[in-house]
């Protein structure tokens, strides 16, 4: 079975409640607010590649504009393949938790 880390996952989500404005700099924002932790653009476009090649995202690039200095955002969305390995993620965390109790705090 073909498991989504926990990163891939977090991107996923993310660029999924992001809808049409998922694009570099909010879906970093959204990580270090998750995570708590400070990411490389370079990090993060990279796990956004790899995640293009797995099939689970497109990409299409944005109107360029002056304040970007005539560049265009690079936005993404995820693919049915995508939304498919979240519902099996989401399922499988759900069979992995199923029998274990509340933990009591001590």
């Amino acid at each position: 079975m073909d498991i989504l880390t926990v990163n891939e996952e977090m991107l996923l989500i993310i660029i999924w409640q992001l809808k049409g404005d998922a694009y570099g700099f909010p879906i970093m924002k959204k990580v270090m607010d998750i995570t708590k932790k400070k990411i490389s653009y370079g990090s993060l476009y990279n796990s956004l590649s790899n995640l293009e090649k797995k099939g689970y995202l497109t990409l299409y690039k944005g109107e360029p504009t002056e304040v970007r200095g005539g560049k265009s955002k690079i936005f993404y969305s995820i693919t049915l393949k995508g939304k498919a390995a979240l519902n099996r993620a989401r399922r499988f965390h759900k069979s992995l938790w199923m029998k274990v109790p509340d933990f009591e705090s001590d």
